[in-house]
């Protein structure tokens, strides 16, 4: 769960909003969004500022110390922290801040969020204005402050993040099944063999029970499939549902069986593959070479048990397809096709060249994105400031005379003054919109792109080693020994 504290700011308001609109810490203010504020420092502090002084009895915005010696909060100052193991990107951190600081404070509040990068650890920086637009005053307190710190805890479980894992099902058998495994005489025992064998020849699940019917057992399929052995006659039949874990296992569910017959078309391939392998190793790259001998090599080592079995699909029984080495190494082998990589050095000269072009493409970005939001704050203001101003001054409250003073401050330095102007830059906005949709495409595919490659270099290294394949065997060996001692 995200750690959320609390930060009263007395006397410091703009050091405060400066600090955390550090461009350094923010990808170049790519993480930041304002709610009833801009997010440029020295606007964003005026147009906080004229908010409090309409409100605020006791003490002016840029005052450091008041009458009475105790100075009031200018700003509350909030952290939204995530630890470092936590899978979470700075999109979905800053989307997190973002519903959070809406939700906690309200629609009518003056509310900056910034996400910073440039730790350990991704986090983000909410500050909010102790008044609203209507001047409703909001208090920090213990109750308060675990208010905001629940609602982060629920919208974090919204995105998957920090959930307990349950406790996986397992079967419990009895004695005499267990016993009669153990001889080689257990009926469900028995049927599982059968399944097993199958899943290997057919190319469906219709034509798996087809095949089991015609074997003598008796298939019944509904909501749960059962299976009935063969019996003498006067024999209580025997029957049992194949989805049900307690009583048959995991790895017999449609689902499970659809997946595992799947796994066995891609052994299947695998084993073609391994059939050419000689007559394509003649136009495989080195790299093309290595990986396809050690799917072969590591392939071989899981069909025989030795090496230590670690799955792929964690539902799904282990098999040689469902072999965690296996699969990355042959995913890894796609992209080394797909590419045409040579060798290491082929793929570090890529990574080079792909880290380039994904720095330029970062910085456009952000330049992009930069000019889209103060385009999009010009347009909206200026929206803002016509409809206002046409009231009589007189008809607008406290609230929408700030609106009408913050939206004069913005038009007057864009420059704007006629409906042309606006019209001028929407088409401005539209095209930019869609130069930042390309860029964001472009910024995606260069990030997996770089990930890919990253991740081909760090196995790389692990698999060139002359000893990996026996350092394999060492370690199911010596997980073996660990077990007689259990």
């Amino acid at each position: 769960m995200p750690y959320v504290k609390s930060i009263s700011v007395h006397s410091t308001p703009e050091k405060t909003i400066r600090y955390i609109l550090n461009p350094d810490k923010t990808e170049d203010l790519l993480f930041v969004s304002g709610q009833n504020c801009s997010t440029t420092a020295k606007i964003v502090y005026e147009e906080m500022k004229s908010v409090f002084n309409a409100y605020s009895k006791r003490s002016k915005f840029d005052e450091t110390k008041a009458i009475n010696s105790k100075t009031p909060v200018k700003l509350h100052h909030f952290v939204q922290s995530f630890s470092p193991t936590e899978s979470v990107t700075p999109e979905m951190v800053h989307k997190i801040a973002n519903e959070w600081a809406e939700k906690a404070f309200g629609k009518d509040r003056q509310i900056l969020i910034a996400t910073h990068v440039d730790k350990g650890h991704i986090h983000s920086h909410i500050v909010i204005n102790p008044y609203d637009l209507n001047g409703k005053k909001y208090n920090s307190n213990k109750r308060t402050l675990q208010q905001v710190r629940d609602l982060s805890d629920v919208i974090a479980r919204q995105y998957g993040l920090s959930v307990i894992d349950k406790k996986p099902v397992t079967k419990k058998t009895d004695y005499k099944e267990w016993d009669s495994k153990r001889k080689g005489t257990s009926w469900k025992q028995q049927i599982k063999d059968s399944i097993d064998r199958l899943v290997y020849e057919v190319s469906s699940k219709d034509e798996l029970f087809q095949k089991l019917s015609e074997q003598g057992y008796e298939i019944k399929r509904g909501q749960h499939t059962t299976i009935s052995i063969p019996t003498a006659e006067g024999e209580r039949k025997k029957a049992v549902r194949i989805d049900n874990i307690k009583s048959f296992g995991e790895g017999y569910s449609d689902e499970e069986l659809d997946r595992r017959i799947e796994l066995a078309k891609a052994q299947k391939a695998q084993d073609e593959m391994r059939k050419e392998y000689e007559e394509q190793q003649k136009t495989m790259s080195p790299m093309e070479q290595l990986y396809t001998k050690r799917i072969y090599e590591v392939g071989r080592l899981a069909r025989s048990g030795q090496k230590v079995a670690r799955k792929f699909a964690k539902k799904l029984p282990y098999s040689v397809e469902n072999d965690y080495e296996v699969y990355r190494m042959a995913q890894q082998l796609e992209i080394i096709k797909r590419d045409g990589i040579q060798n290491i050095s082929h793929l570090q000269n890529m990574i080079s060249d792909v880290n380039t072009v994904f720095e330029d493409t970062r910085k456009e970005l952000n330049n992009v994105g930069d000019f889209q939001k103060q385009l999009e704050l010009v347009i909206e203001r200026y929206d803002l400031y016509k409809k206002l101003s046409a009231v009589p001054p007189k008809e607008l409250s406290q609230a929408e005379r700030l609106k009408l003073n913050n939206a004069e401050l913005i038009v007057k330095q864009s420059g704007v003054k006629s409906d042309g102007d606006v019209e001028k830059l929407l088409r401005a906005y539209a095209d930019n919109q869609q130069k930042i949709r390309a860029l964001n495409e472009q910024y995606a595919e260069l990030e997996k792109r770089f990930a890919e490659y990253t991740d081909i270099v760090e196995k790389y290294k692990e698999i060139s080693q002359g000893d990996y394949v026996s350092r394999l065997i060492e370690e199911k060996k010596r997980q073996d020994r660990k077990n007689s001692l259990q």
